[in-house]
């Protein structure tokens, strides 16, 4: 399959960033605060995944010709919201960061898991959707966890601390690029999926 994988890439990239703008002050809304509404915690969570997942098949649907693709991306964003809702009983955000990393690479194996169900029909290596997910939510929350430390260093300090409009809008732009450097990782395992491991097709997805 002819694809170009620069441009390819670069979608992938993008897509990841827009859904970091549609979706990530979800997850800033609930961060420090108590929640007496589990329901509303695992909504507010799924909206933010399903819509990442929907972009991604936006990016990729010429490629992935995955009738499913939605339905299962809906099931992925449930497994993930109950996960994530399940593991912060016992995980908080004061919790060891190693612990909150496994937790991610975890629940992003998990919720890549019916997403694959569909891939594996026609590509022999949709494997590798479940570890580009477990290593991107992992590497996420490591590049989230260790925004402060960014921020503080050099000039960069300097521009964050200027003003309000400069510390709202660096902080801001550093979810935007983990965002889109996520989608990015996501973008070269996927593009190594439909690339290099078609099945004889028996039935399009």
């Amino acid at each position: 399959m002819n694809i170009d994988r620069r441009k390819f890439l670069l979608k992938a990239l993008i897509v990841g960033a827009l859904g970091t703008s549609i979706g990530t002050y979800d997850y800033n809304m609930l961060e420090g605060k108590s929640i007496s509404v589990p329901l509303w915690f695992t909504i507010v969570v799924l909206i933010s995944h399903f819509r990442i997942i929907l972009l991604f098949w936006l990016a990729f649907e010429n490629q992935i010709k995955a009738k499913k693709w939605l339905f299962a991306g809906f099931v992925g964003s449930l497994v993930y919201a109950t996960l994530f809702w399940i593991f912060g009983e016992f995980i908080s955000f004061e919790t060891a960061k190693l612990l909150i990393i496994l937790k991610q690479l975890i629940i992003g194996a998990l919720s890549a898991v019916p997403v694959w169900v569909v891939l594996k029909v026609n590509y022999s290596k949709a494997h590798l959707w479940i570890i580009a997910n477990a290593i991107g939510y992992a590497l996420l929350e490591v590049y989230i966890t260790n925004i402060n430390f960014i921020s503080s260093i050099g000039i960069i300090s300097k521009v964050v601390h200027y003003s309000f409009l400069t510390l709202q809008f660096t902080l801001d732009g550093f979810w935007v690029i983990g965002y889109a450097l996520f989608g990015l990782l996501l973008g070269v395992f996927v593009y190594k999926i439909i690339e290099d491991g078609v099945i004889e097709s028996k039935s399009q997805i």
